[in-house]
């Protein structure tokens, strides 16, 4: 027997004197099916609302209300959230932003709950993102606009899929899409020269698009510039490294048509080889050092030319490095004189001074001095030199008797 089945039963009754019938209408009632197009009407950044149709099968029974579920897709138990609910649409608030959830909905008549609704696969918790920042137009052509921007600072809790970029020719009403790309640069070609256009960018995620933003009007024409340098990332237009290091020094070139740029040390060319060379990409020069030496100290300039005019600009690259081992000779502070009887050891990492058949002759202050490109020290080692004694000085008899003598001396 099927439920919201009317049947009807015929009953007989007969004896000698005659027949008589009967008829009973027999109506099978159940609990109603489950709602119908069950999806997702409106998703923020935490709240998902869901709409739905009533049962196509009632259960022969008014539908009275629906039994609202939700789970986090991480977890294996539903939580009931409304057991009365009458609308065929409900909000679920307060969820985690950027979380998965289930939901199922059941619908309840006289005889009880129904199968329940469920959505097949985890919905996220998530938003439009907000507009792309900073969209400017960074070059132009005759025919062709350069388009860059930065990513919106909130991606409405859904992974950006793609930017949206749209053109709108002075004068006119219509945005014209040209292309949905991922990256966060463009060039729209195919413009018309001399006209004037604004561009518009729209970020893109699973739950729609940003609010546009626009770029300044700019009219299609060909750019040029004399050649430059920017050279804000290098301090004092000075580069300071310990001898050894790898150097890179790379500064922005700026100019239209694209500047040809060749380098210099002192007033010579810079003669490339594997340890120094020098690079060029699309907006920069690069100058590479690889284990840098003293040698390598000097004047490095750049010089940029194209149509417009040329350019050079001049950095100073300083190496510091450990000192070099002093030279001898090495001389008495006091006299300047030098000690030919003297032994000098120098290594890397110390000095040595040995003075065989030393007499008390060689004592005294003893200078010793280091230099190198930065400066120089100086120190002093005090000597004494230790003999016996020298005979007393201005021996005399001072008196005479008898039987004694006294005698007077000064010290050696």
């Amino acid at each position: 027997v099927m439920f919201d089945m009317n049947i009807i039963f015929v009953l007989s009754l007969e004896n000698v004197a005659g027949k008589k019938s009967g008829f009973v209408n027999v109506k099978v009632l159940d609990t109603p099916g489950p709602p119908v197009n069950l999806k997702p009407r409106e998703i923020t950044k935490n709240s998902i609302t869901l709409q739905w149709e009533i049962p196509i099968i009632d259960g022969g029974s008014k539908i009275h209300n629906y039994v609202i579920e939700k789970r986090d897709a991480t977890k294996k138990a539903y939580t009931v959230l409304s057991t009365t609910w009458q609308k065929c649409s409900f909000k679920f608030q307060d969820l985690v932003e950027g979380a998965y959830y289930y939901f199922r909905v059941s619908a309840e008549n006289d005889l009880g709950v129904g199968e329940p609704a469920e959505t097949p696969e985890p919905i996220r918790v998530s938003q439009a993102p907000s507009a792309p920042d900073n969209l400017y137009v960074t070059d132009l052509t005759n025919d062709s606009a350069s388009l860059a921007w930065t990513k919106p600072l909130h991606d409405g809790g859904s992974l950006i899929t793609g930017y949206v970029i749209e053109a709108q020719k002075k004068d006119t009403d219509q945005w014209v899409h040209i292309t949905t790309i991922k990256a966060l640069d463009y060039t729209v070609t195919d413009l018309i020269e001399g006209a004037e256009y604004t561009f518009r960018i729209m970020a893109v995620n699973a739950s729609g698009r940003s609010d546009p933003r626009e770029s300044r009007p700019a009219v299609i024409k060909e750019q040029t510039s004399p050649p430059s340098f920017d050279l804000r990332g290098v301090y004092q237009k000075t580069v300071i490294a310990k001898a050894g290091d790898r150097v890179k020094v790379e500064i922005p070139v700026l100019g239209k048509p694209r500047p040809v740029v060749s380098w210099k040390k002192g007033d010579m060319a810079l003669k490339e080889t594997q340890r120094i060379n020098t690079e060029t990409t699309a907006t920069s020069t690069i100058l590479n050092i690889s284990e840098i030496k003293r040698t390598d100290e000097g004047q490095y300039s750049m010089t940029g030319k194209n149509m417009l005019g040329t350019l050079t600009e001049t950095i100073t690259v300083l190496v510091h490095d450990i000192p070099g081992p002093p030279t001898g000779p090495v001389k008495l502070d006091e006299h300047g004189e030098s000690l030919d009887k003297a032994n000098i050891e120098i290594t890397p990492s110390f000095t040595t001074l040995q003075i065989d058949n030393v007499d008390r002759f060689d004592g005294g202050k003893y200078l010793v001095t280091v230099e190198n490109a930065s400066g120089s020290k100086t120190a002093f080692v005090n000597v004494r030199v230790l003999d016996t004694p020298g005979p007393p000085q201005n021996l005399i008899v001072k008196e005479v008797t008898r039987d004694s003598v006294s005698l007077v001396w000064d010290a050696p």
